[in-house]
């Protein structure tokens, strides 16, 4: 019993190897959870409790979010330097965009700036949900260690 306890937090909570589309999807899945739970902390009494427990939730679902998309990374034969593509940039750019004017415009097209970096912030949100979600890992051995895929047919077999 204790070395399955010891394989679930390594499937969560890892970030070393690999994990399929699928692991992938369950982990996104159980961030989105940790997330919706801070909902439910708000129909809490405001204090320090509540403010703990929402802190701790988020804290969690970043770890499981960045753990999944480390290893999913790994599966396609990708550096977790990518991480800082796919959350970091976003991030900047909207960040930068919203403090130049202090307002967001509505048109996609017509707000200059704000408009741009939506677009690209889009672009490379596309791409992180099309490169850890939705493309196959590189088959059999890379450099991060075997195929999820096939190592699980095997265990199956």
């Amino acid at each position: 019993m204790g070395g399955r306890a010891v394989n679930v937090w390594k499937w969560v909570l890892g970030f070393q190897g690999r994990i399929k589309r699928a692991d992938f999807w369950m982990l996104a899945f159980v961030a989105a959870c940790c997330w919706l739970v801070i909902g439910i902390f708000g129909l809490m009494p405001a204090g320090v409790v509540r403010t703990i427990l929402a802190i701790a939730m988020f804290l969690a679902g970043v770890v499981v979010l960045l753990s999944a998309a480390t290893r999913r990374l790994h599966d396609r034969d990708k550096s977790a330097w990518f991480l800082l593509l796919f959350f970091g940039v976003p991030s900047l750019i909207q960040t930068a965009a919203s403090e130049e004017r202090g307002v967001i415009t509505l048109s996609l097209f017509g707000g200059g700036w704000q408009s741009f970096s939506q677009l690209i912030s889009l672009a490379i949100s596309i791409w992180m949900i099309v490169e850890l979600g939705c493309l196959r890992g590189t088959s059999g051995v890379n450099r991060y260690g075997p195929d999820p895929i096939e190592a699980s047919t095997g265990a199956a077999a």
